[in-house]
């Protein structure tokens, strides 16, 4: 995986709230869009 600047534990807190906002599905580009 590519450095990023989120951690792994605030990426975790962060997806499930992306979750739970009913707008965003899971996907592992999401991750990468954010760092961008």
């Amino acid at each position: 995986m590519p450095r990023t600047m989120l951690t792994d534990d605030a990426w975790e807190i962060l997806k499930v709230l992306l979750k739970e906002s009913g707008r965003v599905y899971n996907k592992y580009e999401h991750r990468n869009t954010l760092e961008g």
